[in-house]
């Protein structure tokens, strides 16, 4: 069974979904009962594209946004939703604009115009959401730029007690889907300055094996502060 033009369904995969979205709903628990202050959850399927009505982008549930729900009748009073894929989360952008849910924010960087088309110039709501757009052969000096002008004190001023992690790496250089020039050095940083919040990073998007290996390690060593 087809899902809009990007995937098939199998009879495997809504369980693959709910058990990707139920390791999420784990790894809340662990931070709230003080097990761990940092989880990656490696995922498959994604979930970031996925909206409040439909599934799209490869994406059946939303694992960061059904987390975020779950994390607040766990106690947690503020949370914060951070995206570094390529793509823009418009599944996470959509059900934060629908429902506006109090205490929470998303903040999303993303290459503009590319799939899925949303996440453009005037899209952002004060207090809600965050879409900041880059520009395409973008690399290393306008994504740190974004994050240490806007996304990093922005966070710091919203001091959130937990963030979700939308963690895609397909804005790598070697990626096929896009056109952003990120490098393993700039996944590291972004480990490092997000390694001082209590966070779960979920795997998202990734398309050249090799990179996405690389980059996942090398997030790793910055958000769990890991010396080589």
């Amino acid at each position: 069974m087809p899902i809009g033009h990007e995937a098939i369904l199998n009879p495997f995969s809504l369980d693959a979904a709910l058990m990707a979205s139920g390791i999420m709903l784990e790894a809340v628990d662990n931070i709230k009962n003080g097990d761990a202050d940092r989880i990656f959850c490696a995922l498959r399927p994604p979930g970031h594209h996925a909206e409040s009505h439909r599934g799209m982008g490869f994406c059946l549930l939303n694992h960061v946004f059904i987390a975020a729900q779950y994390a607040r009748k766990a106690g947690f009073k503020k949370i914060a939703l951070l995206d570094f894929d390529v793509h823009h989360g418009n599944g996470t952008d959509e059900m934060m604009k629908r429902y506006k849910p109090d205490n929470m924010m998303f903040f999303s960087t993303h290459e503009f115009p590319l799939y899925p088309g949303t996440g453009g110039p005037g899209t952002s709501i004060e207090g809600c959401v965050e879409n900041i757009c880059l520009p395409k052969n973008s690399g290393s000096e306008e994504m740190r730029e974004s994050y240490k002008n806007n996304i990093f004190p922005a966070l710091q001023s919203f001091s959130p007690d937990l963030v979700l992690i939308s963690a895609g790496f397909d804005a790598h250089s070697d990626d096929p889907l896009a056109t952003l020039r990120w490098t393993e050095a700039d996944y590291k940083w972004l480990g490092e300055n997000l390694c001082q919040f209590k966070s779960i990073a979920c795997l998202e998007g990734g398309y050249q094996l090799n990179a996405l290996k690389s980059s996942v390690n090398a997030f790793l060593e910055g958000f769990f502060n890991i010396q080589p």
